[in-house]
């Protein structure tokens, strides 16, 4: 059975997500923009993103009036800006839940992880949330597995990766849709 899950980085348990020093967004927007790690398109894993379609993802284009001394004449000019590591304060997981006849234990495996953000309309009002893109876990554990997480309790004598955080389930969440033939979320029943 699949089952989406949500985790806020703003709980106490998942202040770790957010650390200055390295947030998983940052971890995962470098690796997905230098092509260490496959970016997806859909949680699916059926739609791999290009390095340009990433950077895209990962910036926003405006323009701009800037007004010119020289020729004293407004000219529309095009910035480029970077999404700021802190508006991800969610993320997504896609999880396969799955009873073990062997050890008769009910065990949960991570297929996917995907930093959420907020889009506004023109008033900045709040309209919904998307993810930026996904990341298959299965094939991005070795390189979690090399990164290390600053914990905000100060212990700098046990060092742990993002792969021990996903692995020992170091994180608050959240059910939000199991899989089912209609694909409705849970508050949809």
């Amino acid at each position: 059975e699949f089952r989406r899950v949500l985790f806020r980085s703003r709980e106490k348990m998942n202040l770790t997500f957010t650390s200055p020093q390295s947030p998983l967004f940052s971890v995962l927007a470098d690796a997905a923009k230098s092509g260490q790690l496959q970016a997806y398109a859909d949680d699916r894993f059926a739609e791999p993103m290009t390095l340009a379609d990433v950077q895209g993802q990962l910036a926003e284009v405006d323009t701009i009036m800037r007004f010119n001394l020289d020729t004293e004449m407004d000219e529309i000019t095009v910035v480029t800006n970077d999404i700021d590591p802190n508006s991800v304060r969610r993320f997504r997981m896609k999880e396969a839940w799955f009873f073990d006849t062997n050890t008769g234990q009910l065990r949960v495996r991570i297929l996917g992880i995907a930093p959420m953000v907020e889009v506004v309309d023109q008033n900045g009002d709040f309209k919904y949330e998307k993810p930026l893109f996904w990341i298959h876990y299965p094939t991005a554990r070795q390189f979690l597995a090399r990164q290390k997480v600053y914990a905000p309790g100060g212990n700098l004598s046990a060092t742990m990766t993002w792969e021990d955080i996903f692995e020992m389930r170091l994180f608050a969440s959240m059910v939000y849709k199991e899989s089912n033939p209609y694909d409705r979320r849970i508050q949809d029943y």
